[in-house]
C-alpha cells in the first residue's frame, strides 16, 4: 500500500474498515465502527483462526486508530469507546451512517388479539447480540408468539440451550427476502449489549416497522425511550411483549420514523465531504458534528 500511494501520489489514505498499513507517510484516517472486540465477552473460540482475529483488531487496528490523522466515529458511543480505548478525543470527528427512507404503507405489524406475535431478531448471532437474554424473555411471555432469527451464527450458539420449537434460524437470506420478512415483522427485537450504531434497528424504524431495542448508549442517541428495555432482567422485556397492543405501537411507530428520518442521505454526505476536506488540510479542525435533530 504505501508503494501504490507513493506511485499515484496520493495526498491521503482513507480505511473504511480495517486497519491502516504502516509506514504510510501521509496523511491518514480510519472508521471506527465498533469496538466490541476489546470485551473478553466477545471473543471468538481458540486456535489459530482466534488468535488471528485477536492479533488484527486488538492490536492492528487498535495501532491504526493511534497513527490516524483523523478517526471516524459513527456514533457517539463509538466515540466515547475509542476515547476510553487510545485516551484521545482531539482526532475523533462524528459522522453518522446514513438511513434510507423505507416505504412505512409496506410495514404490516399491527397485533390483532388472538394472532401470535412475528418477532424478528436481525444480526448474525455473537455474544454481544445477546440472543439467549432474549429467549429467556420470551420464555416468560403468555400470549402468543413465534420467533424468526435471521443471520449468520457464528460464535456463542452453544449458550442458547435448547431452543423453543417456536424459534426459526433461518441462517443468511437475500437482502429481498431479509427486507420482506423485516416488513412483515410485528416487532424486531434487538437485545444487543453492545452496538457501533445497530442498523437493523435503524433500519426497521425507517420501513415503519415496530421495534424494542436494549438500553444501552448508542440506542439512547435515536430509539425513543418508550421503545427500550433493561438488560437487568427478561422480565422487563417479556413484559413489554406481553403489553404490547395495536393502538400504542400505532402512537409509537410516528415517533419511531421521525426519530430515525435526520439520519438523511443529505447529512451523512455533509459529514463526510467536512471529514475529509479536514483530513486533506483544506478546513480548519472541526470539532464532534452536533447529533441529528
Amino acid at each position: 500500500m504505501p508503494l501504490l500511494a507513493r506511485r499515484f501520489g496520493a495526498d491521503a489514505l482513507h480505511a473504511e474498515i480495517g486497519a491502516l498499513p504502516y509506514g504510510m507517510g501521509i496523511r491518514s484516517s480510519v472508521t471506527a465502527h465498533d469496538l466490541h472486540f476489546l470485551s473478553s465477552a466477545d471473543q471468538p473460540p481458540g486456535g489459530l483462526s482466534g488468535l488471528n482475529y485477536r492479533l488484527y483488531w486488538r492490536h492492528l487496528y487498535v495501532s491504526s486508530l493511534k497513527r490516524a490523522t483523523l478517526i471516524k466515529a459513527i456514533s457517539r458511543a463509538t466515540a466515547t469507546a475509542v476515547t476510553r480505548a487510545i485516551g484521545d478525543s482531539d482526532r475523533i470527528r462524528l459522522a453518522y451512517p446514513r438511513v434510507d427512507p423505507g416505504d412505512p404503507t409496506t410495514g404490516e405489524g399491527t397485533p390483532v388479539e388472538g394472532r401470535e406475535l412475528n418477532l424478528l431478531f436481525l444480526g448474525s448471532v455473537v455474544p454481544r447480540r445477546n440472543l439467549p437474554f432474549l429467549l429467556d424473555a420470551l420464555r416468560l411471555v403468555k400470549r402468543p408468539w413465534r420467533l424468526n432469527i435471521v443471520g449468520q451464527v457464528w460464535w456463542g450458539a452453544r449458550e442458547l440451550g435448547t431452543v423453543d420449537p417456536r424459534v426459526t434460524f433461518h441462517g443468511f437470506v437475500p437482502d429481498p427476502v431479509r427486507d420482506g420478512m423485516l416488513r412483515q415483522a410485528d416487532v424486531l427485537i434487538c437485545p444487543s449489549w453492545d452496538e457501533g450504531f445497530g442498523y437493523p434497528v435503524a433500519e426497521a424504524m425507517a420501513y415503519g416497522t415496530f421495534v424494542l431495542a436494549s438500553d444501552i448508549p448508542v440506542f439512547r442517541e435515536y430509539v425513543p425511550a418508550e421503545c427500550r428495555f433493561s438488560l437487568n432482567s427478561p422480565v422487563d422485556l417479556a413484559a413489554k411483549i406481553e403489553s404490547l397492543d395495536a393502538t400504542s405501537m400505532a402512537d409509537l411507530k410516528s415517533s419511531l420514523i421521525d426519530a430515525i428520518r435526520p439520519y438523511s442521505r443529505e447529512r451523512h454526505a455533509e459529514a463526510h465531504h467536512a471529514f475529509f476536506r479536514e483530513l486533506l488540510g483544506l478546513a480548519s479542525p472541526q470539532s464532534f458534528a452536533p447529533p441529528p435533530g
